[in-house]
């Protein structure tokens, strides 16, 4: 993925977070997955379990 993105090519299908713009083609940030991306790698710093992450993550989701 990472030998794609510096060569410019891109999935057909955008990544969790991102969208594709319908005029450009580029891939481009969705602010509010982009913030479940960024919740799951903190607590992923924080020493959290994956188990654990997606129970906090499930619970967040039902507030």
């Amino acid at each position: 993925m990472e030998e794609m993105a510096l060569e410019k090519v891109h999935p057909a299908k955008a990544p969790y977070g991102y969208i594709r713009n319908s005029e450009t083609g580029h891939l481009e940030i969705e602010p509010i997955e982009a913030k479940v991306v960024k919740e799951v790698f903190e607590l992923c710093k924080q020493g959290k379990s994956i188990r654990s992450i997606a129970t906090t993550m499930k619970e967040i989701m039902l507030i």
